[in-house]
């Protein structure tokens, strides 16, 4: 499978949430992000003329990753996106 190139905004992209806001929210497997990848092309061309935002949030539910793996996924994670990091939270 190709890779679409990296086309990074200048700004971040606002999040608006109302009544005139349509949003899909689940929980996906890994399977399912892989069929989103593939499909996301598709939705982009379904809502052609509108714009479409995906956020990602990924979660290791572990209290004690060691610090090589969560180093290890962020080296991976960089490669998708330079902001797209894991921090321990709580």
């Amino acid at each position: 499978m190709d890779r679409l190139p990296a086309e990074r905004p200048e700004r971040e992209p606002e999040v608006h949430e109302g009544p005139h806001h349509y949003i899909a929210e689940t929980q996906l497997s890994t399977g399912e992000v892989q069929n989103l990848a593939e499909e996301i092309a598709n939705i982009v061309a379904a809502a052609v003329g509108y714009e479409v935002a995906v956020s990602v949030r990924l979660e290791v539910a572990d209290p004690e990753v060691p610090a090589d793996v969560v180093q290890r996924l962020n080296e991976v994670l960089a490669k998708v996106a330079e902001n797209l990091r894991l921090e321990k939270r709580g």
